[in-house]
C-alpha cells in the first residue's frame, strides 16, 4: 500500500522509534499508528538520511494526524537532494514522507528510499 492511501486523518500517533542499529548502513524511522478504524500498524521508513522533527510536547491527550503524505516538492527536501547529489549514488531512489499532527501541531519529515508497513 502506497503511503498516501492510508487514512491519515485522525489517527493517532502513538511512538516515534529511531533504530541506527545498522549505523549508516539502514538507518531506520519507526512510527507506530492507530487507525481511525481501531486497526493498529507500524510504519518502518527505510534507509533514512535525514529526519527533521519539529516535535511539540506537554499535551495530556492522543497527538492525532492532521495530515500525511509523500512529496518530491517540499523545500527541506529538494535543498537536502541537491546537497549530497555527488555523495549517494541511489538519491534517484530517495522519498520525502510528511506527517502533520494536529494536536501538537508537530511536523516530521523523513528523507528514506522505503517505507514497509509490519
Amino acid at each position: 500500500m502506497r503511503f498516501d492511501d492510508f487514512d491519515w486523518h485522525d489517527s493517532i500517533l502513538e511512538y516515534i522509534i529511531i533504530n541506527r542499529q545498522d549505523l549508516g548502513l539502514n538507518d531506520i524511522v519507526e512510527l507506530g499508528i492507530t487507525w481511525t478504524s481501531g486497526g493498529s500498524v507500524t510504519l518502518l521508513f527505510m534507509n533514512v538520511r535525514k529526519c527533521i522533527m519539529n516535535l511539540n510536547f506537554g499535551i495530556d491527550t492522543k497527538d492525532w494526524v492532521y495530515c500525511a503524505y509523500e512529496t518530491d516538492d517540499d523545500e527541506d527536501f529538494i535543498f537536502y537532494k541537491k546537497q549530497v547529489v555527488n555523495i549517494y549514488d541511489d538519491i534517484d531512489k530517495l522519498k520525502c514522507f510528511v506527517i502533520e499532527t494536529s494536536t501538537t501541531g508537530s511536523v516530521m519529515k523523513i528523507f528514506a528510499s522505503q517505507m514497509v508497513v509490519k
